[in-house]
Formats: C-alpha cells, sequence, structure tokens
C-alpha cells in the first residue's frame, strides 16, 4: 500500500502516526467503483493494532472505544474492526465534510459500509447529531427493519425525511449497505435511499412533516457504532469499510459497487 495514502491529509487536526496495516482491504474492480465516485473519506480498517483508524481519503481519524482491530473480515478483504456492543464506537469530530447541509438546497449524500452484524435490539450504525440537533442516522431495529432518517426536531419525532426497510437485516452475514440522500433537489421533496447488497430496499422515504423546514447544521461528532447522546444500543460486530460521498449515488451505482466487490471474491 502506497505509504503516501497513509499520511493525514485533512484539517490541521487531523494526525497520527503510521499504523502497521494489513495487506488485504479493497480489491481492484471495488477500489475503481468507489474511486469513480470520487468519496472524501473511506475508511477501510486494515489496521492491525491499535485503536485509531485513518481514511485513505482525506486522512480523518476515527478514534474507536471498546474497538478491536484487525478482526476478521469478510473473504478477500482481510480485517476489519469489531465493536462488542457495550459502549463501543468510532468517532471523529464535526466537520463540514459530512454535515447534513440542512437549509441546503440540492445537497446530497451516501454513506456505504460493509456490516458483519450479530445482534439486532436497535443497534445504530452511523449518524451525526446531539440531542439538541439531530443531523441523520441509520440504526437496526428489533424487528429486523433498519431505518434511515434526516431529522428535524431536537427530539428526533419529526422526520423531513425517514426510509425504512423492513425485515431485510440477517445476523452474523456479511452484507454491503448504501445509504444516500438528497436534500430538496430543486426546492422539491428531500428523498431518501437504502440499498442491500445492490438492490434498492427502501425509498425514496417518508416524511413525517411535509413540508417542514430545516434545522441548521449541528457541531457534534460523525460517530460509527452508537450514537452521541448514547440512546440506541451501540453496533455489535464488525465493520470493514466505512465510506463517505458528498453526493447522492444512483441504483446503477450500488449495484456497481456491490458487483465489484463479489468480483474482488470479498461478499
Amino acid at each position: 500500500m502506497d505509504c503516501e495514502r497513509l499520511m493525514p491529509g485533512g484539517a490541521a487536526f487531523h494526525s497520527r502516526a503510521r499504523s502497521v496495516l494489513s495487506s488485504g482491504g479493497a480489491g481492484a474492480a471495488f477500489a475503481t467503483e468507489v474511486n469513480a465516485d470520487s468519496p472524501t473519506a473511506w475508511w477501510k480498517y486494515q489496521e492491525l493494532s491499535g485503536s485509531t483508524f485513518t481514511d485513505s481519503v482525506g486522512g480523518y481519524v476515527f478514534t474507536g472505544t471498546n474497538a478491536t482491530a484487525n478482526s476478521a473480515g469478510p473473504g478477500t478483504w482481510g480485517v476489519g474492526v469489531a465493536l462488542s456492543g457495550s459502549g463501543s464506537y468510532l468517532t471523529t469530530p464535526d466537520d463540514a465534510v459530512w454535515s447534513a447541509g440542512m437549509g441546503a438546497q440540492d445537497r446530497g449524500h451516501t454513506w456505504e459500509t460493509i456490516r458483519y452484524a450479530t445482534a439486532l435490539s436497535d443497534r445504530f450504525l452511523f449518524g451525526k447529531g446531539n440531542p439538541s440537533n439531530y443531523e441523520y442516522s441509520a440504526y437496526l431495529r428489533t424487528d429486523g427493519s433498519i431505518r434511515w432518517a434526516t431529522f428535524l426536531d431536537s427530539n428526533a419525532v419529526n422526520y423531513i425525511e425517514v426510509a425504512t426497510a423492513t425485515s431485510t437485516i440477517v445476523v452474523n452475514t456479511w452484507t454491503h449497505w448504501m445509504f444516500t440522500c438528497k436534500m430538496k433537489p430543486g426546492g422539491g421533496t428531500t428523498r431518501a435511499y437504502i440499498y442491500k447488497n445492490g438492490t434498492q430496499v427502501a425509498g425514496p422515504g417518508t416524511p413525517t412533516t411535509p413540508g417542514a423546514s430545516y434545522g441548521s447544521d449541528g457541531t457534534a461528532a460523525l460517530r460509527s457504532g452508537w450514537r452521541a447522546d448514547g440512546v440506541l444500543s451501540p453496533f455489535q460486530g464488525t465493520v470493514a469499510t466505512d465510506i463517505y460521498y458528498p453526493s447522492e449515488l444512483s441504483s446503477s451505482r450500488a449495484a456497481a459497487h456491490y458487483t465489484a466487490l463479489q468480483t474482488d471474491g470479498a461478499l
């Protein structure tokens, strides 16, 4: 792996020493598809030890709590980071790169992740927000569904948009997920989609408060694994990758990414 890709390249607060990485990670086909869509951050979780994980694009650092590096990953991917489900999460400071863009029209977002869940029970996948200003989140639910929501109010009751895929979670199975949204395209209605293994399973979403106005962007940290306010249970299982794109990827791109993972022998 190119050593220069291990060096931080983002804001001044992103810094860390070089880590020993595994020889696994993304295969050529998947890397080609991901890079074609210009991600802003790509955590591959190939560190063999320690509790910090650096993305290979902008040098953003996730710091882990109760997170175990060098855990078994899917197929040729090699390793990932295991989250115990007990106070476990990864966190990185607030940044305009992945703020929800509330109030901004025609702004898109996509989060892509490969996960192996070992429990449901309202397990938080990733998101950004705190009790005074939720921005977005995705989480597994006890009934086997998965929810992807952009929040409006501080009680997380009235959603600008929410997409829910019902009875789609299978525990103890590696799964490729893509969560996309578009903030009021052309002043219209915000939309949100969920893709599982390259296939759309939810969307375009349903607002609980049609026509509601956006709140402002919050300053909470971005987290993978557990919500910042401790609500919901921490994710329990292993994460092979987390990727953020500052655009809404299409259904054809979701399918292409999954096909590439199959080509590489990762899934």
